[in-house]
C-alpha cells in the first residue's frame, strides 16, 4: 500500500513545528512527508513501523525518522477509548536545518544525525527520557528562546550512545513513486498553493475526476 502524503505545515515565522496529538488521529496512518520528524510516545504501547522495520513500542519511546521514510505508530487501546496525548512531535525541514550547518561549522556533527534518520533511528530509554523534557520545554518556549533550546536538543542526540537504526540498508524511500497516487498528488497540489481559495471542483478537475468521486474520495482519506 503507497503511504500517504502528510501536510506539516511549518509556519512562516518558525523553522520547526513542536506539537502533541492524541489517538485516534488523522496522521495515523501508513505515511510519508519530507520534513525530518522526533516522535516521542507518551501514552499507550502498540506496534511501530519505519520503511521496512516493524517492532513494539510503549510509552517513552523515541524515533526519528528522516524525510520521506514512510511510518507509523498503531496503539493497542482497550475498548477503543481516546487518548488525549500519545505523543510529542517535533518535525523540521532539511532546508532549513542544512542552512544553519552551512552557516555554523559548529553544527557541523549533526549532520551524522541526519543521515542516519534517513533509515529511522530507536534512541534508548535514557535519551528518550533527557529528550522529553527538553520536548516538553520546547511546547511552551516562545520566538527566539525556541533555536537554542532546539539546536541543543539536535546535539544531544547527535551525541548520544545506543542509537539503533530500524530499516535496512538496502530500503529506498520512492517519493516519486508514492506522489504518483491520486490522493497525494493533490495534497501535493494543495500545499503549493496553500495561499489560494481552491474550490472541490478546481481539485477534482486537478485530480481528471467527477466532482461527486473526487469528493468521496478524498472524505474516505
Amino acid at each position: 500500500m503507497s503511504p500517504y502524503l502528510e501536510l506539516v505545515g511549518i509556519q512562516a515565522q518558525e523553522s520547526f513545528k513542536v506539537w502533541t496529538h492524541g489517538y485516534p488521529y488523522e496522521t495515523v496512518r501508513w505515511h510519508f512527508h519530507p520534513e525530518y520528524e522526533l516522535n516521542l510516545i507518551t501514552e499507550t504501547s502498540g506496534r511501530y513501523f519505519v520503511g521496512d522495520h516493524t517492532g513494539r513500542f510503549e510509552p517513552g519511546q523515541l524515533c526519528m525518522v528522516g524525510p520521506n521514510l514512510p511510518h507509523n505508530w498503531i496503539s493497542e487501546v482497550p475498548d477503543n477509548r481516546p487518548v488525549t496525548q500519545r505523543c510529542v512531535v517535533l518535525q523540521f525541514s532539511g532546508r532549513c536545518i542544512n542552512r544553519g550547518i552551512a552557516a555554523f561549522p559548529e553544527l557541523g556533527h549533526i549532520e551524522r544525525l541526519l543521515a542516519d534518520s534517513q533509515r529511522g533511528i530507536l534512541f534508548s530509554p535514557a535519551v528518550a527520557e533527557r529528550a522529553a523534557g527538553a520536548l516538553n520545554q520546547l511546547l511552551d518556549a516562545k520566538g527566539f528562546q525556541r533555536v537554542p533550546q532546539f539546536l541543543a536538543l539536535l546535539d544531544m542526540l547527535a551525541n548520544a550512545q545506543d542509537k539503533v537504526l530500524l530499516a535496512t540498508p538496502t530500503f529506498r524511500p520512492d517519493p516519486e513513486g508514492y506522489q504518483s497516487s491520486t490522493i497525494n498528488q493533490v495534497l501535493a497540489y494543495l500545499a503549493e498553493h496553500l495561499a489560494e481559495r481552491l474550490r472541490e471542483a478546481d481539485l477534482a478537475r486537478y485530480a481528471g475526476m467527477e466532482p461527486s468521486a473526487f469528493s468521496r474520495l478524498f472524505r474516505r482519506h
